[in-house]
């Protein structure tokens, strides 16, 4: 689809006349064009084109294309006179005459956040690259028999499939792709890696034919790059954002900062393990099956128990630094006194995360020294109802009760039970507000906790619509230290697991993805069991 303006063959004119000359431009193309509708058409190469065009005497009038392959067409068969921002290769010399650079920039690899194996272009041989049509990183690659080039018709889509690992790397022009990670809120997900591939100089692409229109304009660009006002446009559009880390966030992250510290040391550690425990396996599996299964056995084992001596040892470390953080909190908030609510609130926001940080530490301390159940005489459905009572839901959120035990007690530890209780209805209130962010989704989220006698014992479960669990995920999320969340370190689950196994019970987890999920436990009577609840 194309509009505003039509196609015209511009006239000779005077500086600062009324002469009007046509340019091409894609849709969407950031920061270099961008067409709103009923706006006029903006982005640092519309900028740049208007200025000088504005200095040889001429006003330009825009033809807003669908894609940019389609405005390139429009200037390269003279249906227009020219394309600003063009990069002069060679192939395309054939085709416009080009006046002096106006911006320069390097093409580069770009690859995930987190992504460790690949450095330089040199560790690209064996990979997915994704290029993107009549763009240099194409040319590039097929220079490049050892990578598997994937080409894509339009960038967005190449970088959507760079960041959910369809494609292991992207060759493109840097600025362009930064910018469009930005504008679409996924700049923290890639990073560029190695040197850079080629630098590229943009230029004015002017039809062969405009031949006057070509050398006023080149008499403009050489006249204005380099000035005060290119030097303003160019700012505005690839300039620094302003300082994000004040003193009020450095504040609210210094508690984040510490469950960082511990989270990346566990992280490392773990990883080791599970690299010697590869080469073992690898070892062990040139030998008898029973062999293999039997010291699997044994490795799943000794790796548990140093993660448990791990994480209890740093834990211990880490509570009194946090008891002396809060308690400096406090002595600084009573000094300086109220008066002043940015500072009040982040010094909430601080208190928060190290509350945050204190709930992770007793995390781990369960995971790490898991106790028995100091089990008693017990009614379920009592204790549910006491911990709703006390649970602060949510606003849109709601739940039901069906509880089908009445008065009946059975043995267990009353404080271990609240807890994963209230784990789960935790998980079930981040899944409802996990689809709730999610477009055309419904933002009512609903809870329901069962209670009821089973064939051994009794069952008790919590169900949500939340945003549910992907299929290949399910059987990670009872590993430790997993997670998919934001904030946690991934033992909630783990720790219900212990807690129930410790009653002799058994814990399963359901879920459909997109319609919510449903997690069971299963208790055995034990002794006493049909004890009236008081």
């Amino acid at each position: 689809m194309l509009c505003s303006g039509f196609p015209a063959m511009a006239q000779t004119g005077q500086p600062g006349g009324n002469t009007t000359i046509t340019a091409s431009m894609p849709e969407s193309w950031p920061p270099h064009y961008i067409a709103l509708p009923g706006e006029e058409p903006t982005g640092f190469a519309v900028e740049i084109l208007n200025a000088v065009a504005h200095r040889a005497g001429y006003k330009v009038s825009y033809r807003v294309a669908k894609t940019m392959r389609e405005a390139y067409d429009l200037a390269a068969s003279g249906e227009v006179d020219l394309m600003p921002n063009v990069g002069a290769v060679p192939s395309r010399m054939e085709v416009f005459a080009f006046t002096d650079p106006v911006e320069t920039f390097v093409v580069s690899i770009f690859v995930r956040a987190d992504s460790r194996d690949i450095e330089s272009a040199a560790e690209l041989a064996g990979r997915r690259v994704a290029v993107v049509k009549r763009n240099m990183g194409l040319k590039l690659m097929a220079k490049r028999p050892d990578v598997e080039s994937v080409i894509f018709d339009d960038v967005r889509s190449a970088l959507f499939d760079l960041v959910s690992g369809r494609v292991d790397a992207m060759v493109y022009p840097a600025p362009i792709l930064k910018d469009m990670a930005k504008q679409v809120s996924v700049d923290h997900r890639i990073k560029i890696v190695g040197e850079p591939l080629l630098e590229v100089k943009r230029a004015i692409a002017v039809h062969p034919s405009r031949t006057e229109i070509h050398r006023r304009l080149g008499v403009a660009v050489a006249a204005f790059v380099g000035t005060p006002e290119y030097q303003e446009i160019y700012l505005r559009w690839f300039g620094r954002a302003p300082e994000y880390w004040t003193a009020a966030r450095v504040l609210t992250y210094a508690g984040g900062a510490l469950v960082l510290v511990v989270l990346g040391f566990s992280l490392w550690h773990y990883r080791t393990i599970i690299r010697l425990n590869r080469t073992l396996e690898d070892r062990v599996e040139q030998r008898t099956l029973a062999l293999r299964t039997a010291e699997a056995e044994l490795l799943r084992k000794e790796r548990l128990a140093t993660l448990g001596e791990l994480t209890g040892t740093m834990a211990h470390e880490l509570r009194n630094p946090l008891g002396s953080i809060v308690t400096s909190f406090a002595v600084i908030r009573n000094k300086l006194g109220s008066s002043d609510g940015d500072l009040a609130r982040s010094f909430d926001r601080a208190e928060r995360n190290i509350d945050r940080c204190t709930g992770i530490i007793d995390d781990l301390l369960e995971y790490a020294q898991v106790r028995a159940p100091n089990c008693e005489a017990t009614g379920l459905d009592h204790l549910v109802r006491e911990t709703i009572e006390e649970y602060s839901l949510p606003g849109g959120i709601s739940l039901t009760l069906d509880l089908g035990l009445g008065d009946r007690a059975i043995m267990v530890d009353p404080e271990q039970i609240r807890r994963i209780i209230l784990n789960f209805i935790d998980n079930s209130c981040q899944s409802i507000a996990a689809r709730a962010n999610s477009p055309n989704q419904a933002t009512e989220g609903r809870i329901e906790i069962q209670t009821r006698p089973g064939s051994e014992g009794v069952e008790l479960s919590v169900s949500d619509n939340g945003v549910g669990i992907p299929r290949e995920l399910m059987e990670k999320v009872f590993e430790p230290l997993f997670s998919t969340k934001q904030f946690g370190i991934g033992l909630g689950l783990p720790n219900a697991q212990n807690i129930v196994s410790g009653h002799g019970g058994q814990l399963t987890l359901d879920s459909e993805p997109g319609h919510g999920a449903r997690v069971t436990v299963r208790l055995p009577n034990g002794d006493n069991s049909q004890t009236r609840a008081a």
